[in-house]
């Protein structure tokens, strides 16, 4: 009886600990930029993130820099420069950032006055339906902006 019990302790304690392992929560996305300036003044004016943190903290060259909402929320965009040679070709051709938003019309003008041109996936707009917008960075990265309805 004892054996017994002692496996159903281990199942059930394993089995929360599996299960909390499986919620991870995304701490933020890093991508190699052509120019730390251009890309972190992109990112905070049409997505109003600040900038968390830079690397090295301070002397040297800044070769990272994090991105992230002004109430700490969320997970950041993390910007890397590690060298002047040019980003590999298509490097934007195997993912995207996807925004959820509130208002995807104004964050879409904001981005499209900064250079972007605007995509959308062609979905009917109206009640009951989500708005999805998609547009490049100044690095050629898709961005993905997500209201739902």
């Amino acid at each position: 009886m004892k054996k017994i019990l002692v496996l159903v302790s281990c199942l059930l304690v394993g089995g929360v600990w599996a299960e909390s392992e499986l919620k991870p929560v995304l701490m933020g996305v890093g991508i190699n930029v052509d120019n730390l300036e251009r890309s972190e003044k992109f990112y905070g004016e049409v997505f109003n993130l600040q900038r968390t943190f830079q690397f090295p903290p301070s002397g040297g060259p800044i070769i990272e820099v994090g991105l992230g909402n002004r109430d700490g929320e969320g997970a950041q965009v993390i910007l890397a420069h590690f060298s002047d040679d040019p980003l590999p070709e298509g490097k934007s051709s195997y993912g995207r950032f996807v925004f959820r938003v509130k208002d995807a019309d104004a964050i879409a003008e904001r981005a499209e006055s900064l250079g972007s041109t605007l995509r959308e996936v062609g979905l009917p707009r109206g009640p009951g339906k989500p708005i999805i917008i998609f547009f490049d960075d100044p690095d050629g990265y898709d961005v993905e902006l997500y209201q739902a309805p």
